[in-house]
């Protein structure tokens, strides 16, 4: 062969195995990389006809699972004994190519029916490897003329087949890991369903004992069902979230404010709130605490602050900044509240628990002209910048 067009051949096969790799380690369609990478090692060797055979343990074969040129029945259907008696059962078993120039002289392998039906004369078989479970298969190439095939097509088809076990390889691995997702996906939904359920169980239970019980009882049961809505808020919150480490609380809040029906009130007197928040991303425990804090507080601000007439609670949340902590001020314009020792009203104890807890702190400045309560917690450093909502 001219050396001009050696080279060009070369080059060719090059840029075609450069090409069939870019493609194979982006696509995850297992057929579509090999009916393509049969499809390329055809067209670079100048032939008519290729196939990829995989190796099946169970049934120890070589099914054709890819390939160009064929009639239909070929692909998916036709297999090979895993030995040395056909072309490509023996590259399979040696793990070296095997090159049959004519195949009508080659009487001691057994040949499959289609080579006579395609007109087949020659062909080449190199091993396509393997990791966990042994070889893949084999790539063949199959031609309707008696072809010699040189070292450099030798090296061409065992470094594409190389390019291919690769290729094959990820593709598994990839569609393992879907598979994985897709049951971790259908886990996380089942369990999105019971955790909804078992929350509306409980509100369910707390509405059907405050329907029993006196006044009194009925309130202590108002406040558990707030801080158990705190929680589902949350909850609701944090699914289909990636980064559950570290949460927006300022969405949080938005969302307590306006499912708590603490935006508007239906009846009674008149009260709004304000809702000024900056971007603050505490850990999961700290966002629980302020979570059943402000539902907490906010709460008392309606029920308490305000009895015969109207007003407005402020809700404000301030980053961090080098020299001061995050936080959470909640303020009302009512009548203002002065805590009695001998009050049974184990809310504002709590707020102050849930704070120390978190290693935060919580205080209160009350006037007749309303009540302020401010608390401070620390994030991590990065976690709260100053960005309106």
């Amino acid at each position: 062969m001219d050396q001009s067009i050696e080279i060009k051949k070369l080059l060719s096969q090059q840029a075609a195995l450069a090409v069939f790799g870019s493609f194979a380690f982006h696509e995850s369609d297992l057929n579509k990389i090999l009916n393509e990478a049969a499809r390329i090692c055809a067209e670079c060797l100048g032939v008519s006809h290729s196939k990829i055979c995989m190796h099946r343990p169970a049934q120890d074969d070589l099914l054709i699972v890819a390939g160009c040129g064929w009639n239909d029945g070929v692909i998916g259907q036709v297999v090979s004994d895993a030995n040395e008696l056909s072309p490509q059962g023996r590259a399979f078993v040696t793990g070296e190519p095997v090159i049959i120039a004519d195949i009508q002289a080659a009487n001691n392998l057994k040949l499959p029916f289609f080579y006579m039906e395609h007109g087949i004369i020659s062909t080449i078989d190199v091993l396509i490897q393997g990791y966990e479970s042994g070889p893949f298969g084999v790539l063949e190439i199959d031609s309707t003329e008696r072809h010699i095939y040189d070292e450099h097509d030798i090296i061409f088809l065992t470094g594409f087949a190389n390019v291919l076990a690769e290729a094959v390889a990820t593709a598994k691995r990839i569609r393992d890991l879907k598979a994985v997702i897709a049951q971790k996906n259908l886990l996380s939904q089942e369990l999105h369903h019971r955790v909804r359920n078992n929350f509306a169980m409980i509100r369910s239970m707390i509405d059907l004992y405050m329907r029993e019980e006196d006044d009194a009882v009925q309130s202590k049961a108002e406040s558990i069902l707030r801080r158990v809505d705190a929680i589902a808020r949350l909850y609701d919150q944090l699914v289909g979230k990636d980064e559950v480490r570290h949460i927006d609380i300022a969405g949080y809040l938005a969302s307590l404010c306006e499912k708590h029906g603490l935006i508007s009130q239906a009846a009674g007197p008149k009260v709004t709130i304000a809702l000024n928040t900056e971007e603050v991303k505490p850990d999961l425990d700290t966002v629980i605490a302020i979570g059943m804090v402000a539902s907490e507080l906010i709460s008392n601000a309606y029920i308490h602050g305000f009895p015969e007439r109207g007003g407005t609670v402020l809700v404000n949340l301030a980053a961090a900044t080098k020299t001061a902590p995050a936080r959470l001020t909640i303020s009302d314009d009512g009548v203002g509240f002065v805590p009695d020792p001998a009050s049974a009203r184990h809310g504002l104890e709590l707020v102050r628990r849930l704070m120390a807890k978190v290693d935060g702190t919580a205080d209160l400045n009350s006037s007749p002209s309303g009540s302020t309560w401010t608390m401070d917690f620390t994030v991590a450093p990065g976690d709260g910048t100053a960005a309106i909502h």
